[in-house]
């Protein structure tokens, strides 16, 4: 990772994508916000930790104001993150503002990208039916990780 691209801040960012994680890092040290914390799990078929884990750390972490999820195509690991936003948003009075992306949105089908667990199958939920399910559970989805830090600091209102 491009390390001097970090900087000490207030947004968590939890991502399948390695390259995708630190293109939101350089958005945010650009928007002046910085990070509190980088999880970044890849997307192998099997991980140790889930992007569900990464995600749920951020919720209750007092050092992060706001948090950046970082999908892509295969597997289920979005749905289950936008299921628990939805339950954070509802059980929270004043809930963290949540940025989403899902990377792929124009893989074609049965081709590897990239590695493993970025594969489009043909039972897989597709990129666009988990930025949907992302966008109802109340993230803020965006379309390419170089918007992410204006947004986010609209959204935290600085």
């Amino acid at each position: 990772m491009p390390h001097k691209q970090y900087s000490k801040g207030v947004v968590g960012i939890v991502s399948k994508s390695g390259t995708l994680s630190y293109e939101a890092v350089g958005s945010t040290t650009k928007a002046g916000l910085g990070q509190s914390l980088v999880v970044g799990m890849g997307g192998d078929m099997m991980p140790g930790t889930t992007l569900l884990d990464g995600l749920r750390l951020f919720f209750d972490h007092e050092e992060t104001k706001g948090i950046i999820v970082i999908g892509e195509i295969g597997g289920e690991a979005e749905l289950r993150a936008a299921e628990a936003i939805k339950i954070y948003r509802r059980s929270t009075a004043n809930p963290k503002p949540i940025i989403a992306m899902v990377a792929g949105r124009t893989a074609p089908q049965g081709r590897t990208m990239g590695h493993a667990g970025a594969l489009l199958s043909p039972r897989d939920v597709s990129a666009d039916t988990k930025a949907k399910a992302l966008r109802d559970s109340g993230a803020v989805v965006v379309p390419h990780p170089g918007v992410m830090g204006d947004r986010m600091k609209e959204l935290l209102h600085l």
